[in-house]
């Protein structure tokens, strides 16, 4: 779908269509997991370039109506990005518009353990993902342990590739309005 092409933009299709907006190279352990005002107005006017309309402040439909696009609401602080993904419609036109967290957590429940390892690296290639925050909000869920394992590998994996030259050419997106 050429409206998911763009280098802020990584989106998955399997088992849904559900996307992730860049937001930072780096993340501290306590940020709040949610969309924040400059990927909300990037989003917005990205897709309203590919006609998308505004219908809530959370959900964007394209012109034919084929496709809707919502943004999970944050009802509560301190909720596990886990559990976002699990609030919302899995129809075939609903896309789903994730913090890259959410994106990684999402990869966590429905890849299976042999495939999510290399996913949850070819989305930190793209966005990195808050990592400290998926280990403390993943205690009580059942890939906590899976997670665990693998944790140290995506960190100095992450360290990496944040320090290196691929995200040279993305501000934050905030510094784009």
């Amino acid at each position: 779908m050429e409206f998911l092409k763009h280098k802020y933009i990584y989106s998955l299709d399997k088992p849904h269509l559900v996307f992730s907006i860049f937001d930072s190279s780096f993340y501290d352990r306590a940020d709040l997991d949610c969309l924040n005002n400059a990927q909300r107005m990037f989003l917005i006017n990205h897709l309203k370039g590919h006609g998308f309309d505004l219908v809530s402040g959370s959900v964007l439909v394209s012109a034919d109506q084929k496709h809707t696009v919502q943004i999970p609401k944050i009802q509560q602080l301190g909720v596990s990005p886990f559990h976002i993904i699990d609030r919302f419609e899995k129809e075939d036109h609903v896309i789903l518009a994730l913090t890259p967290t959410q994106l990684a957590c999402y990869i966590l429940k429905y890849f299976p353990k042999e495939l999510y390892l290399i996913e949850l690296k070819k989305l930190i290639e793209k966005q990195p993902i808050n990592l400290k925050k998926i280990l403390d909000t993943l205690v009580h869920e059942d890939v906590f342990k899976n997670f665990f394992r693998v944790y140290p590998e995506l960190s100095e994996f992450q360290r990496n590739v944040a320090n290196s030259d691929k995200f040279i050419d993305r501000s934050h997106i905030g510094s784009l309005f």
